[in-house]
């Protein structure tokens, strides 16, 4: 079954590494939140407070089940922004030096990328309590660049059913980002808690 999104959104806001990405929160209030809530979950006691209706639970998921989003065009004004703000290095922030560096071309940082492919599979694996990740990989075998359009193209490669709690299971999601040339521009998996709907509050 493909599930897709073709909605465009308004705001918009090299590279063969692997890298453990783990989500992490900045502010230490909201550290401690977090920290309160993954205890909670291994306590048994997490309660979903909010609407989620609207979502996929675990009992609405199979293995191959694929999802497509919608697309993202990037420009070099916001390439620059976010790198200036976030992965300040002369290939991603100044067009004319990056034509000295190893790409000889500017380029958009990994993570500009990352969090595009975010917030497309945010929006097209509609995950009933959302996508609440565990731990995952990302690797870049091409860069973006300036005109790119993208889109994303997620697989439900696993689901690993919690031997202690039956209301939950990690979900492994495998994304590929491609760009307009259907060439891919990033490789993401990550594991997603998922709860049934039986869980539903």
């Amino acid at each position: 079954m493909l599930w897709s999104n073709d909605s465009a959104f308004a705001d918009r806001s090299d590279y063969r590494m692997q890298v453990v990405f783990l989500h992490r929160v900045l502010d230490a209030e909201a550290e401690a939140c977090c920290a309160r809530n993954w205890n909670q979950y291994h306590n048994g006691d997490f309660n979903m407070t909010h609407d989620s209706s609207s979502g996929l639970y675990l009992e609405d998921l199979a293995v191959e089940q694929e999802f497509l989003s919608g697309e993202y065009t990037l420009d070099a004004e916001h390439i620059i922004a976010f790198a200036s703000a976030y992965d300040p290095q002369p290939f991603h922030t100044d067009p004319e030096a990056a034509k000295n560096t190893f790409f000889q071309e500017q380029v958009a940082s990994g993570w500009h990328t990352m969090a595009i492919t975010m917030r497309l599979v945010v929006e097209s694996v509609p995950l009933a309590h959302g996508i609440i990740g565990v731990n995952g990989t990302v690797s870049w075998p091409r860069p973006t660049r300036p005109g790119d359009t993208l889109h994303v193209k997620s697989r439900i490669a696993e689901i690993i059913p919690s031997r202690s709690k039956p209301d939950r299971a990690i979900v492994r999601i495998h994304s590929l980002t491609f760009n307009q040339a259907d060439e891919v521009v990033l490789d993401f998996s990550t594991k997603a808690l998922v709860f049934s709907k039986a869980d539903a509050r």
